[in-house]
This record gives structure tokens, C-alpha cells and sequence, in this order.
């Protein structure tokens, strides 16, 4: 999926970008990378985020910072944000005391802490 978005804007990434991208693109569908997998998920999902790492260092280092590049960390941002307040709402109703109610003394000193 991620190698169809770079070849729709091939011509506005840089070469590296693409080589990453298509590096990785081409692991993942190897045999090797199924072998992977099927033998320890969590090695292939380590060697999915060092490739993905790979990724975004060449992005910063290569793409010009213009439009593109503010639209990409837009994104970035976003998603972190996403995932942050996904794990907060999460971790405020199991924080919450048994019969405490949501806008009490435990609940504001809480949300204070967080801040």
C-alpha cells in the first residue's frame, strides 16, 4: 500500500526515499519475510520499524521542506496525537476509583496531574 501512495507521487520524493520505500515493499512480500513471521512475529515486526525508521530519516534528510514535507509531518503529528489521546481516555477510566464520579476530587487532581 505504502509503495501505491509513493508511486502516485514518485516525482516529488527523492530517489533514497523511493529506495527505502521500495525496499522495503519488496522484504515484505520475500519469502524470507514469511519465513520471518511465521517464526517470530515480533522479529519481523522489529525489522517493519527499522525499515520504517529508515523511512523517515531519509524523509528528513532528503525531502525538501516545503509543502510535501509540512504535509507529512502533519501527519506524523497527528497520529501521535491520535495515540495519545486514545491512551489517556483509556488509562483515565481505569485510573477512575470504583464509585468516584467523572468531575469529582480524585477525577480533577487527575487531569491535573496529567497536565
Amino acid at each position: 500500500m505504502r509503495e501505491e501512495n509513493a508511486r502516485t507521487v514518485r516525482e516529488y520524493i527523492s530517489s533514497e526515499m523511493w529506495e527505502r520505500i521500495n525496499s522495503l515493499y519488496l522484504w515484505i512480500n520475500s519469502v524470507g519475510a514469511r519465513q520471518m513471521f511465521a517464526g517470530s512475529a515480533i522479529d519481523f515486526y522489529r525489522h517493519v520499524v527499522d525499515y520504517s525508521h529508515q523511512i523517515h530519516g531519509t524523509t528528513d534528510a532528503t525531502l525538501t521542506h516545503g509543502e510535501g514535507w509540512s504535509f507529512l509531518q502533519l501527519g506524523k503529528y497527528l497520529e501521535r496525537g491520535d495515540s495519545a489521546s486514545r491512551i489517556l481516555d483509556l488509562k483515565y477510566h481505569i485510573l477512575l476509583p470504583t464509585g468516584e464520579k467523572v468531575g469529582g476530587n480524585v477525577d480533577t487532581l487527575q487531569w491535573i496531574a496529567v497536565c
